[in-house]
């Protein structure tokens, strides 16, 4: 299995998992950390979790940990956007292509390969090969900066 084809898979692991990652991130328990509030009253385990442990350090570690995944969400989200752009100005197969990757992976609610082989018309194999090319496209827009090879402008914010 070439080097590709790992991180595709690695991929589709983080994308199967992209909106409990995404709203873990946003939840409230974060934002309590980063504005200080007390923690030991409302988390009794976390008072058991903290035993032996430096509290300063152990809450630095998890808002790193945030602003680490709010990274990379964001990197994520740039690269879907970015994806959902190309794929508009080349044409119906790779705007379908996208459609497929967004509803399966990024919408706020899943459609699964039955539901949307119905929206397009099509058989849920010509789906799967279209998430699998989706995917790929994504892949190299996030570890190559662009499907043409040029690097992204920036990190996002």
């Amino acid at each position: 299995m070439g080097e590709r084809d790992n991180k595709i898979r690695r991929l589709r692991a983080l994308f199967r998992k992209y909106r409990a990652i995404r709203q873990s991130c946003d939840e409230q328990i974060l934002e309590r950390y980063r504005q200080g509030e007390e923690y030991y009253e409302s988390f009794e385990w976390f008072v058991r979790l903290m035993e032996g442990k430096d509290p300063d350090k152990l809450i630095e570690d998890l808002r790193q940990t945030s602003d680490r995944t709010e990274q990379i969400i964001c990197r994520i989200d740039k690269a879907v956007e970015d994806y959902g752009e190309m794929a508009r100005r080349e044409g119906l197969l790779s705007w379908r292509q996208y459609d497929v990757l967004y509803s399966m992976y990024f919408s706020g609610s899943f459609s699964g390969a039955k539901e949307i082989s119905k929206k397009f018309g099509v058989k849920k194999s010509v789906i799967y090969d279209d998430l699998h090319e989706a995917e790929t496209r994504l892949v190299t827009l996030l570890f190559e900066g662009s499907l043409s090879g040029e690097p992204l402008s920036e990190e996002p914010e």
